[in-house]
Formats: C-alpha cells, structure tokens, sequence
C-alpha cells in the first residue's frame, strides 16, 4: 500500500542520474514532488517526464523542486535525460528501496514476469517532509494529471 498523505517521507540513499550519492535528509526544508516512474526509455515514462519539464518553470515558480525516481541505473538515467532534456534530478533506486519505502512496486511491466519495477506515482512532501499529496495509478500506464497536481500545489 503506498504511502497516504499525513506519512513522513521514509529515509533512504541513492544514487542521481550524475552518479552523485545523495540522500533523502535534503528534501526537508522544501516542499518536493516525487514522480515515480516504471522505466527510461519507454513511450509513457517518456510522455510523463517530458511534460514535467514543460512544466518545470511553474514547479519552480511554486517552490516545488521535482524528483523522478526508477529503478533504471544512474547510466540509463543520464543517457534518456540527456537525450530528452530533462533537467530536473532524476534518483535511481536500482535497489528499490525507496520505490518499497513509499509501497509503489509493481511486477511484471510490459508482461515481463518477476520483473520489478515502479508504478507510476505521484507524492508531494511539504518542507517538514510530510507528504501532502498521494497518488498511484491503477497500473503503469497511466499518466497523473499534472495541471490538477499544479492547482492543488
């Protein structure tokens, strides 16, 4: 079951898609958006995290700083960041840690049985680091609504 509003965002280390070790302490002081995401490299992940950058500035404006988490290594995170200009911190959780921390796992993606990975969620944490806002789909093919996520911001 994944994390409701109300829960403190759990702690956890990983690795960015720089290779830069950094650890979940520095999303306190600042309200944060975290987008859970199945997969680099796959049309909807794809759609999903692009139109995040498209709406990055009204993120910034808000004092929302953005966050994409996977399971994809920090090398495919690069590489599809790069290739898609996305310029907000993208986390791998090639562990999945962090994805079980917030309960968002999903097996089988793509019907690739015994596969792990993230399901497609949507938390935000206010500066204290308690979230404010949850969301999961009901399977990873579907896209939150990030103008309704603004508004609600």
């Amino acid at each position: 079951m994944p994390l409701q509003v109300g829960n403190k965002i759990p702690e956890f280390s990983f690795f960015d898609s720089h290779h830069k070790e950094r650890n979940s302490k520095e999303f306190i002081g600042t309200k944060t958006l975290f987008a859970f995401f199945p997969g680099a490299f796959t049309d909807v992940c794809t759609d999903e995290l692009c139109q995040i950058g498209n709406m990055i500035d009204r993120f910034n404006d808000s004092n929302v700083k953005v966050v994409g988490i996977s399971a994809d290594s920090p090398f495919a995170l690069n590489a599809w960041a790069n290739q898609n200009g996305i310029s907000y911190d993208l986390i791998s959780d090639y562990n999945l840690d962090c994805i079980d921390a917030f309960g968002v796992s999903f097996t089988g993606l793509a019907g690739l049985p015994n596969y792990r990975s993230s399901n497609r969620a949507v938390f935000i944490a206010g500066q204290d680091g308690i979230l404010v806002y949850s969301w999961m789909g009901e399977h990873p093919g579907i896209i939150p609504d990030y103008k309704a996520i603004l508004a609600h911001i």
